[in-house]
């Protein structure tokens, strides 16, 4: 009773989970990360993947000062597919 059937981190990076997952027993199901356009963090997705781990995007449209929704090749990449940017 009361024990937990899977765990998930965040804002871990890949020494972080290295170091998690050389001395845990039930390793993480999934880590919460920024992941945007601007911010693809691939090796560490890669990494995650290659461990069983899904990634959650925390930030997909990344932070407002940086104009995501107002860049030139996602809104093409959106009106080729008939939707917005966001």
């Amino acid at each position: 009773a009361g024990a937990a059937r899977a765990i998930g981190v965040a804002n871990f990076t890949r020494r972080h989970l290295k170091e998690l997952l050389g001395s845990c027993r039930v390793p993480p199901a999934v880590i919460q990360m920024e992941v945007h356009p601007y911010f693809q963090q691939v090796e560490l997705i890669e990494y995650c993947q290659s461990k069983g781990i899904q990634v959650m995007a925390q930030s997909p449209l990344a932070h407002g000062d940086l104009g995501l929704l107002d860049d030139r090749v996602l809104g093409k990449i959106a009106a080729a597919h008939g939707v917005s940017p966001a």
